[in-house]
């Protein structure tokens, strides 16, 4: 199970939720464990010629604060409910099969399949839901709404059926939610992250004068895809001036670029970087080097239970500043289902995370089993550009290093020396 179940009730039972919807793929995925491609990628125009650029799919997925779990999905996505935790699946509309062929036994899930598709099926999705609601008998109560990803006609409809619920936006509460991750969570952000870092490390081992960007990239899909894991990113910063996905650039003696790399493993995203050196670097470079893992290092100290988010990024730029440094971007994230989850590492915005259920300042205090990258990349225009990343695991005892990142130096090949 991805959700953390235990934070997730009791953000229920703090604001007074008898259940919360999710209406977003990613929140869907993270209260069930169900995932498809196609419902952050299929448009409407795609296969209604004419209709609108929004997401195709309409699915739900309801937690309640008993902790029960439900989904609403299509009728031929029924295969990806198999891997979920909640066993309330509803569909709606015909399903289209075709039944000459039915055999008179079946295994057993094939079977549970056909009784879901086969009993009485609700005219849209939203009608689906408003029948689960009232089945569970949640017509009359406190109810979070993510409403980023539901139609205001969907949303229309569920208030005119369920005159007597309340509706509340809760799509930041959600994310509040997420922001604290679960066992299992940390287990695959740190299988990602491992992933990543052997593939780059193997790939970034070819550098040599001549050969070009694009090799180690090939190289590093080949290197996670034998892992089971799924291309995220993996970018270049050449010559001190920004960053490029899709540079030929050929590398040269003495160069030293920023890297920074991710994959995906079973949905978790990992985010990584480092500073691939063709050679030593100069004197000057490697003193800036050594400032930025000061700096982030100084950071890392901040992630103890009830820091503020905003005190890592402070002590990065401090120490930064105490070595000349003030144009470095040092900051940091969270991660997991997204490349960027609460809590974010910058100055204090002066904004609040605000929905119908929750009013916070947004420079959240920092709380155990959130997973948090920091780093601090430099851009020294027409010269070099370093970059260092790491990933910790924030713990009673502060931050630690989710998985070994070796970020002392920069990473020199023997065949570029």
């Amino acid at each position: 199970m991805l959700l953390h179940k235990t934070r997730a009730l009791e953000h229920l039972q703090r604001y007074n939720l008898a259940a919360v919807i999710a209406t977003s793929a990613t929140h869907i995925t993270y209260l069930t464990d169900y995932q498809y491609w196609g419902d952050k990628v299929v448009r409407g125009y795609m296969s209604r010629p004419g209709a609108t650029s929004g997401l195709g799919t309409e699915n739900y997925a309801v937690l309640t604060a008993a902790g029960e779990g439900a989904l609403v999905v299509p009728p031929l996505l029924m295969p990806e409910t198999e891997v979920c935790w909640v066993t309330e699946v509803r569909t709606s509309g015909n399903p289209r099969l075709d039944d000459s062929l039915v055999p008179a036994d079946m295994p057993a899930q094939a079977q549970l399949w056909f009784d879901r598709l086969r009993g009485p099926q609700a005219a849209s999705p939203v009608e689906a839901l408003i029948g689960l609601l009232r089945d569970w008998g949640l017509s009359q109560g406190r109810i979070g709404l993510e409403l980023e990803g539901v139609t205001p006609a969907a949303r229309a409809a569920l208030q005119a059926a369920l005159p007597n619920a309340t509706f509340l936006d809760c799509s930041n509460l959600l994310r509040l939610i997420r922001a604290v991750k679960s066992p299992e969570e940390i287990r695959r952000i740190g299988r990602a992250t491992l992933i990543a870092e052997e593939a780059a490390q193997a790939s970034l081992s070819l550098a040599a004068p001549g050969r070009r960007l694009p090799e180690f990239v090939a190289a590093f899909r080949a290197g996670i895809g034998q892992q089971g894991a799924d291309f995220d990113h993996f970018i270049f910063g050449v010559h001190g001036m920004g960053v490029g996905e899709f540079s030929n650039y050929r590398l040269q003696a003495g160069d030293a670029l920023l890297v920074d790399y991710g994959c995906r493993f079973q949905h978790y995203v990992s985010d990584s970087g480092l500073t691939l050196s063709l050679g030593d670097p100069p004197p000057a470079l490697a003193e800036r080097y050594a400032a930025l893992y000061d700096g982030l290092q100084a950071g890392a100290a901040q992630l103890r239970p009830s820091v503020p988010a905003s005190a890592a990024r402070g002590a990065m730029k401090t120490r930064l500043a105490e070595h000349g440094i003030t144009t470095c971007n040092a900051h940091g994230h969270g991660f997991g289902l997204e490349v960027r989850d609460y809590p974010i590492i910058v100055d204090d915005t002066g904004l609040r995370l605000k929905d119908d259920c929750i009013d916070l300042p947004a420079d959240l205090p920092l709380e155990a089993d959130m997973v948090i990258n920091l780093e601090t990349p430099l851009y020294l225009s027409g010269a070099a550009s370093l970059h260092l990343e790491q990933t910790f695991l924030v713990t009673p005892a502060g931050g630690q290093l989710l998985v070994p990142l070796e970020r002392r130096r920069p990473l020199q090949p023997a065949v570029g020396v």
